[in-house]
Order: C-alpha cells, then structure tokens, then sequence
C-alpha cells in the first residue's frame, strides 16, 4: 500500500478502452486521446455520464436513447475482465437509480457509477498517450478511491481507523471484522453529539454508533419456560407435498 494506507496496484483497467470503437468513446484520428466532444460518455473516477442533450453541456445523446445507450454501457463494463485471470475488473456497476445502495444518490452523481475489484486501479486518457493497447494492463502504484473500501490484504486494510475511549464509551475492543465496514465518517457527528446530549446536525447524513456506546444495550429478558396445557401430538401429512422452489417467499398452492 502507499503511505495512507490505501493497497498497491497491481492491474489496470481503463473504461476508456473498454468503450472505445463508435461514438460512445470517440479517439482523435491518432488514436491517442478521446474526443469528448463526439463521444456519448464521459467519465470522473468512479462516475460515468451519458452526455445527454439538454442537460449537459455540447450534450449529443437524445432523451429517447438514454435508457438502451445506459444499459447497454452498463452490459459492457459488467462484462470487462482481466484476460490473464478471469476475474471482474469492476466489482460493481449501478445505474444511479440503484446507486444508493453504496450511499451514493443525488444530483450530481453519475448516470452509472462504479467501483474497482481489490488491486485494479482506475485510468485515463493518459493510457492512450502512452501508447498502452490494452485495455486491462500490469501496473503498480497506489490509488485514492477506485476500490471497494472492503478489500484487504494480509499486510493491510482500506478501511479507515477509528479509536473510541472515554465516559460512554463500551468497553467492547475490536468491533468484529464483518461490523467495521459498515461505521462511516458520517457517523462520526451524530455519535459524538449524542455523548453530549445534543441533537444530531440537520444535515447530517450517518447514524449514532449505538454498539460502541454504554449504557444502552438492555440486559437479556429473562424467561420461564412453562409446558402447554395438552402435549404436543405429532400428526404427519398423509400425503407428501409437492416439491416447490425456495426463496424469501413461496407460494404454494
């Protein structure tokens, strides 16, 4: 990892390349950047823009082909993968609709957003000047951001450090792996607002880190057990029941 934590690089992908070919990634007529001027997306790090007519700025997309383009952009990053391993150079790719399953929502996010697989770091037109072809590469270096914040190592971790001590606090140690990933910097402002008994910020967007705080779990209920009045009989079908497919529901008729 480089010195803030973050993990080294070890394979690129550009979104560049893998669009590239039309007019949704139009190259200049060297080959060796991206005229955004003819090309229908445009990106900034983990977000991608359709550039839609009437709302962007030299938007050449029409309303009416908005949704197939999006969708049928959102197919190919899906589909992009490392030709040497197999793996999914993006961990995810939304439509912004789907979007704030990641926290991500509003105005001003992309029309796609997306999120490297551990070790794949982001590019740019840059690729293209250096003369690389390929659209997934061997790299090195460190990266800000394009991963997704549970990737980790056995050297080290992207997720951030937060230390909690004092009067309120829970003497609970490490909280559990599965439970780190989901404390986010947002919550940070309503926690310590509650520990001096103000409101939450207005605008605060996180919750009130209630596991790491005193006080406020009840203790386990505690509970008699008394028989039935009449015993339980076991009564098996008399015939068996179909076969039916499982999920959150089944309807069984």
């Amino acid at each position: 990892g480089d010195d803030r934590g973050l993990q080294a690089n070890r394979t690129g992908g550009s979104p560049e390349k893998a669009l590239r070919g039309g007019d949704w990634v139009a190259l200049t007529p060297d080959g060796r950047d991206v005229d955004w001027t003819r090309s229908k997306v445009f990106f900034a790090q983990n977000h991608l823009w359709l550039s839609l007519l009437g709302r962007d700025d030299g938007g050449i997309v029409p309303p009416d082909e908005y949704g197939r383009l999006r969708a049928d952009v959102v197919a190919a990053m899906r589909d992009l993968k490392d030709p040497e391993t197999g793996e999914h150079v993006l961990a995810f790719v939304l439509v912004r609709e789907d979007a704030p399953m990641v926290s991500l929502w509003g105005p001003h996010i992309g029309d796609v957003v997306y999120c490297y697989s551990g070790g794949y770091r982001w590019s740019g037109p840059e690729v293209l000047r250096m003369g690389e072809t390929r659209t997934v590469f061997p790299c090195g270096g460190g990266s800000h951001g394009p991963m997704v914040t549970t990737y980790e190592t056995d050297v080290g971790s992207v997720l951030g450090t937060l230390v909690l001590a004092g009067p309120g606090i829970a003497s609970r140690g490490h909280l559990p792996a599965h439970e780190q990933a989901r404390v986010c910097t947002t919550d940070l402002a309503p926690t310590l607002a509650c520990l001096l008994g103000l409101d939450a910020p207005a605008q605060n967007e996180g919750r009130v880190l209630r596991e790491c705080l005193a006080g406020l779990a009840s203790a386990t209920p505690h509970r008699t057990y008394r028989s039935m009045a009449r015993p339980l009989v076991d009564r098996p079908t008399t015939r068996p029941r179909r076969i039916v497919l499982q999920g959150d529901v089944t309807d069984e008729i």
